[in-house]
């Protein structure tokens, strides 16, 4: 699959979606995908985050709201 995208489900199914970041990614990077992933969950209550490398959840992250210029 490409592109991140999804179908429909049956209520006992599951979807995976992988994203893969390659090369550098910046500060404002990093701000700006945190802050999707937080609308994103506030968004579909149905998405269960799953990061396989990746850091702790910062405590001062904000709530969902306005993504910051990329």
């Amino acid at each position: 699959m490409s592109g991140g995208y999804i179908g429909p489900q049956q209520a006992n199914e599951h979807q995976v979606v992988i994203f893969t970041f390659v090369g550098e990614v910046t500060q404002a990077d990093t701000d700006y995908w945190n802050q999707a992933v937080v609308n994103l969950k506030a968004k579909f209550p149905k998405v269960v985050s799953v990061t396989l490398v990746g850091q702790p959840t910062p405590n001062n992250l904000p709530p969902p709201g306005p993504l910051p210029a990329p």
